[in-house]
């Protein structure tokens, strides 16, 4: 059915508050740029609470395709294990950790573009 089991409100409000589209597949190089976006722009003024209400709307949307039969449950459960990893399985200080590890890395990758560093039109 290609998802839908909740009409795609699911998917629409978390455009609509996040500005991207919820994917599943939370391990994805996709999705973790995208929850990197969503806490960057911190859409309901704190970053760890925006990034996770984004989590929640992907952890949806991976049930949505595994009850709807795109996918299968071992997909869904992988994305649970995931989520569950990510924001229970960790202390309070070891998620800020990481997203202090996050920002740096990300501020080092701006600090490149705007340089012009690693992109070979400019070496």
């Amino acid at each position: 059915m290609s998802g839908g089991r909740f009409n795609y409100r699911d998917s629409t409000l978390c455009e609509d508050i996040f500005g991207e589209y919820p994917e599943y597949g939370l391990d994805s190089d996709s999705a973790k740029k995208c929850a990197k976006r969503v806490r960057r722009s911190s859409p309901l003024e704190d970053a760890e609470i925006s990034e996770l209400g984004f989590d929640v709307f992907c952890l949806l949307r991976s049930y949505d395709w595994y009850a709807s039969g795109d996918t299968g449950r071992d997909y869904y459960l992988k994305d649970v294990a995931y989520f569950k990893n990510k924001w229970f399985g960790k202390t309070a200080k070891q998620r800020v950790e990481r997203m202090t590890n996050d920002a740096i890395d990300e501020f080092t990758q701006r600090i490149k573009e705007a340089m012009g560093v690693g992109d070979e039109n400019n070496q």
